[in-house]
């Protein structure tokens, strides 16, 4: 890492903070401000199976477990983000929690920022989901983007989205 000795402090970190983290292998850098796509294929799953550009689960095929997990996001800047989970839940024969979605800090904190439970509350149908997720993070934050599946109704799960958003007016996420 190179440094200059006459660049302020905050930059000096920064740019040390974005060397090391373009260096570290298997990890994907947030680009600032920018929606960013991934498909299913850049994450890892326990169950589920990939059918065209999207990965499925489907009751009495799959176990019930994480079907998608990974990407170990580096967070540049403290603030805002959002994630949006694109999928479409289908035959669901009984109400209920379908899938848990979740934001997981895995380098410095080791714990969850932000989760939701994805529930059908009438049986039978086909429903497109897009599920968002905000929450705020620090510099530094190496964030994983987990869903669980439980196992009832064919889930198929086509990506994450990620963006950065603008703060909250109230200061709380909404």
């Amino acid at each position: 890492i190179s440094i200059d000795p006459d660049e302020p402090a905050w930059m000096r970190t920064g740019k040390a903070l974005e060397e090391i983290a373009q260096n570290l292998s298997g990890m994907e850098v947030l680009n600032r401000g920018r929606l960013d796509f991934f498909p299913v294929w850049h994450f890892q799953h326990h169950t589920g199976l990939y059918e065209e550009d999207a990965l499925v689960c489907r009751p009495g095929r799959d176990e019930k477990g994480h079907c998608l997990f990974g990407l170990n996001y580096v967070i540049r800047k403290n603030g805002y983000y959002r994630v949006t989970l694109e999928m479409t839940v289908d035959e669901f024969y009984t109400p209920g929690v379908v899938c848990t979605l979740d934001v997981y800090e895995n380098a410095l904190e080791k714990r969850i920022l932000v989760m939701q439970e994805i529930q059908c509350d009438r049986a039978g149908g086909k429903r497109e989901e897009d599920c968002l997720l905000q929450f705020a993070a620090e510099m530094g934050f190496r964030i994983e983007v987990r869903l669980f599946w439980h196992g009832s109704g064919k889930v198929t799960v086509r990506g994450i989205y990620l963006e950065e958003i603008p703060a909250p007016d109230s200061g709380r996420l909404l």
